[in-house]
Order: structure tokens, then sequence, then C-alpha cells
């Protein structure tokens, strides 16, 4: 916790990676609560997830938890729940006729978070939990109308390392080839200005400071028998240990793509092409088995290449 709050206080834009079980979503709740304390007027904080009811279970159910238990110590706390609004607004309407909910903490639908970056508040904050299943669009489109002014975002979740929003957001500056495996919790520098991310590896958890027979010391934290659990069932070579149990990036992942990032980096291709004729190559390419699965509609893309000046 000591050092997510210090990255926190230091950067802008923290990926919090991580094993199931490493306090990722209760570190972020009582970060984004102390916060919210210490600017109750300027201060508008946005929790966001895969759905409603993931918010309610996991970082918004969190928060509120907390706020509670905040309150029963130190009355004096802002911060006024209305649940059918999914917000804790710094009004109360006992004391005032209109309520803004732009002062205070609000949770929403992680697909809709859309909706609100326009809103306009002295101090931003946006917290997203299980950031894997975001959409990677919203690092075009929702992103940039919200990293503006005082604006801080922590986004947390379980490694895929498939081109998601939280592996685009946590990946090194230099890209995922330039870091080795981590063994230990490790920071490290992302491509976002201001940007850092946390790698929690489940193997480094706090229990294993201590005999894990016959219980853990830390129950709600990752330990060795919830480890084996998943060892027996996948193997220590699975996406499956790599995702929940060491919670980092599987090592070869780029090597199973037929073309990396790296690879178009060296050979120019995020460069504007100056086309040497008219003559090009059209292609369309369409996984048409896709269509078989629920219904849902073909995936397909297009691409044109052919000769620039330099070649």
């Amino acid at each position: 916790f000591d050092l997510i709050l210090k990255e926190w206080t230091e950067h802008t834009l923290i990926s919090l990676v991580g094993a199931k079980d490493a306090g990722k979503t209760l570190m972020m709740s009582a970060i984004g609560l102390a916060d919210y304390y210490c600017f109750p007027d300027c201060t508008l904080g946005i929790f966001s997830s895969t759905s409603k009811t993931g918010l309610q279970l996991r970082i918004w159910g969190e928060v509120k938890s907390l706020h509670v238990r905040a309150k029963q110590r130190h009355d004096w706390l802002p911060g006024n729940p209305v649940d059918s609004l999914y917000v804790i607004t710094t009004d109360d309407l006992k004391t005032s006729r209109v309520r803004d909910i732009r002062r205070g903490l609000v949770c929403v639908n992680g697909e809709k978070v859309g909706e609100v970056v326009g809103i306009k508040q002295k101090r931003r904050r946006l917290y997203g939990d299980e950031f894997q299943h975001m959409k990677p669009a919203f690092l075009t489109d929702g992103l940039p109308n919200l990293n503006s002014g005082d604006f801080k975002g922590i986004f947390s979740g379980n490694p895929i390392g498939d081109g998601d929003a939280l592996d685009k957001l946590a990946e090194p500056k230099e890209g995922w080839g330039s870091i080795s495996e981590p063994e230990k919790t490790t920071v490290w520098n992302t491509r976002d200005i201001g940007g850092r991310c946390i790698n929690l590896i489940g193997t480094d958890s706090p229990n294993f400071d201590f005999p894990q027979d016959p219980a853990p010391k830390f129950p709600y934290l990752i330990h060795q028998k919830s480890i084996d659990r998943i060892v027996a069932r996948w193997g220590v070579n699975s996406f499956q240990y790599y995702r929940y149990a060491k919670g980092t990036r599987m090592a070869g992942m780029d090597a199973k793509k037929v073309i990396t990032r790296e690879m178009c980096i060296e050979h120019h291709a995020m460069e504007q092409a100056f086309w040497f004729n008219d003559e090009r190559t059209r292609v369309y390419a369409v996984d048409a088995a896709y269509g078989n699965i629920g219904g849902d509609r073909c995936v397909g893309g297009s691409i044109e290449y052919g000769r620039d000046i330099a070649g």
C-alpha cells in the first residue's frame, strides 16, 4: 500500500497489475476515498468496473464499506451516499435544496465511462477496476477527454497480455520486450507521460514471509495453498498460472503474434507512407467462422500495401 500511495502522489496514470487476491481493489478504494475526503468540494471521483453488478460486488461495494466504517469513527467526514444514483455526494439534501453529484464519488459501468468524459470539475479522478476487460477504444476515445487539468487515474486488473486496455496502459516505455519477467514486485515507466506500472507478483505476497502451515498470516491475500490449487489444475506454464497466481504477463506472449509492435516499429509502420506510385494491393480479411458463435457479426478488416519512395 505504501508503494502504491507513493507512486500515486508522484505520477498521473497508475497501472496496477497483479495476481488475484493481491488487494488491488481495496487499495484503490482507500486511496479514492482519502483523496476525496481531503478536497470534497472540488473533487469528482469516478469508479468503474465491468458491470453494475460487478461494481456492487467489487470496487463500489468496497468504497461504500470503507466509507461507512470511516464515518463511524469520524462522523464529521464528508460524503452522503445515495444508493439509487450509485453516488456519494458532498451535498446533503437536509441542508441544501440541490445536490451536485459532480462533487463526490460516482460509480459507472465500465462500458459507459464515455458518458461522463465531458464532465467538468477542478479535480477529476478515475479508478478502473478489472480494466483488462475494458475495450482498448477507451484509451483513444475516453481517456483523452478526461486526461487534462488536475487529473489522475488508477487502472487495475489481472494481466491478459493480448492488447487489451490494461495491457496497453501498462506497456513499458520501450515496449514489452525491454523488460524481463519479474520475480518480485516491480515498478516501471509506461509509454504515457506520467505513467507508471506497479506489477504485484503473487509469489512475492507478504504471506511468503511467514510459515505457510497451518494457515496463512494474511488469509485474504494470495498464499501457497491458493497457488497450489491453480498449479494442480492448469500447471505452472499455463496462462491461468501467470494471470491469477503469479500476476505478470506471460513470457513469449508476443511470440505467438504474426505481427508484433516491435516489428512495426522496426519497419516504420507507424510513420506516414509516401507512395512511389498508384499501384497498391488491397486485401480484405474476414473470420467467417466467428459468425457461428452466438450469431455475432463476423470480424473483418481491410489493408492496402504498395511500394513507398524509400523502397
